[in-house]
């Protein structure tokens, strides 16, 4: 009984790789007939099939919006990379020329805030020294008439 089932599998397994490789047959037949050549040798450049063209389908396929963009990396021409590098390398300097201009004019207004600090504290010093002279010669005694004259009589008797 045993024998009779391990037959029976082996005989529907026999079966059903045969179904599959005639699906097989079929299916690489019918592509023949339909223009691909089923016959190719390793390294042999096969033709393409009648109304088609291999490569150069971009354009067919590119819309409206990517022809106006003439700076587009896709583009054929050789010389895009290197103008968009130059591009940037031009923009880097004006960069670097608009920051070297806002430098100057950050130096020039940190230079004059500077200068009216340094005259405002120059007018303050000579404010309070102008205070101070009036302050001492406020302080200052005053020679009066009886000191004047015994100053005189004393260098007169000195003599």
């Amino acid at each position: 009984m045993q024998s009779n089932q391990q037959n029976h599998s082996k005989l529907l397994t026999v079966i059903l790789a045969g179904v599959a490789s005639i699906g097989f047959a079929a299916a690489a037949s019918a592509a023949g007939t339909l223009g691909a050549n089923t016959h190719v040798g390793v390294g042999a450049q096969t033709a393409p099939v009648p109304g088609t063209a291999i490569g150069g389908a971009a354009d067919a396929h590119m819309n409206a919006s990517g022809n106006i963009n003439s700076n587009a990396q896709w583009k054929d021409s050789a010389s895009q990379g290197l103008e968009r590098a130059q591009e940037r390398a031009g923009s880097a300097q004006d960069r670097a020329s608009t920051q070297a201009d806002e430098m100057k004019v950050q130096a020039e207004e940190m230079r004059t805030q500077a200068q009216s600090q340094a005259d405002a504290k120059k007018t303050q010093a000579q404010s309070q020294a102008d205070e101070m002279r009036t302050q001492a010669q406020q302080m200052k005694p005053t020679p009066n008439a009886q000191s004047v004259g015994t100053t005189t009589k004393t260098a007169k008797n000195r003599r």
